[in-house]
């Protein structure tokens, strides 16, 4: 059973690098665990669900042992945000 939501993210993307300094700076429980797609650990967790690190170059979240790629990921870490960050979650409709 997966107790954390893992993110993983495009460690050379400097937008990617500046997205994961805003999910830090305005998550609510500091719950979350990263890891960038280059390392070796992500890419061995990726192969488990059928997926190449290497091919991937978005944010990827794994909650609930249930993968989301770019936008999806995005929308479902947002609601783990503190107001007014957590609002992004809502255009997950």
């Amino acid at each position: 059973d997966q107790k954390h939501p893992v993110i993983f993210y495009d460690g050379v993307c400097h937008l990617c690098n500046s997205a994961i300094a805003f999910i830090l700076e305005w998550e609510k429980n500091h719950d979350f665990l990263f890891s960038h797609l280059q390392a070796d650990p992500s890419k061995h967790i990726l192969k488990a669900f059928d997926i190449d690190a290497v091919e991937e170059n978005s944010i990827i979240l794994i909650e609930h042992n249930r993968i989301y790629f770019r936008s999806a990921a995005v929308l479902r870490i947002a609601r783990n945000l503190r107001w007014p960050a957590s609002l992004i979650f809502y255009f997950i409709f």
